[in-house]
């Protein structure tokens, strides 16, 4: 046992570091990152979804979160309406809090299976059915296949 709530299960998407020494994961709407030596725990980011006023006991929802392998970004996922549940978004923050909005997606074609690439410069993940592969620095899209699938990974060369 490291952290959490067994109570109220507010604790979601552990992620580890490339050097095995940490673990980030969301907590309430708040991006967390603990060192596993030292057991230390730090908010890393207050309120990932960005809302307009922060609601700790009934904030959005991050439905996914994936750590970049240069430990220095996080892409997740979330809905920051809770009632209708859309529009999807797909987020990019750096570990100094700074956050945007990488992409706005409807129910129709929700985003999925988020997988950064080995140099942390791009990601790929299914827009509903199609394989789309981002890159971060001009937030371009390029689509690799129309076909549907489940499950990404890169090549170790990119």
């Amino acid at each position: 046992y490291l952290v959490g709530d067994r109570f109220f299960r507010t604790l979601g998407f552990p992620n580890w570091s490339a050097d095995k020494n940490r673990i980030a994961f969301i907590r309430h709407n708040d991006l967390y990152e603990i060192d596993l030596d030292s057991g230390y725990e730090r908010r890393v980011i207050k309120n990932v979804l960005k809302e307009s006023f922060y609601r700790y006991a009934e904030q959005g929802e991050v439905t996914a979160m994936r750590w970049a392998a240069d430990g220095n970004n996080f892409v997740y996922t979330g809905y920051r309406d809770t009632v209708n549940y859309k529009p999807l978004y797909l987020f990019l923050a750096d570990s100094s809090g700074t956050i945007r909005v990488l992409k706005e997606s409807d129910q129709k074609h929700p985003i999925s299976s988020i997988c950064w690439s080995p140099d942390s410069k791009k990601i790929a993940y299914y827009d509903g059915s199609v394989l789309t592969v981002m890159d971060l620095a001009s937030g371009k899209d390029r689509v690799l296949s129309n076909k549907a699938g489940s499950g990404i990974a890169w090549s170790a060369d990119g």
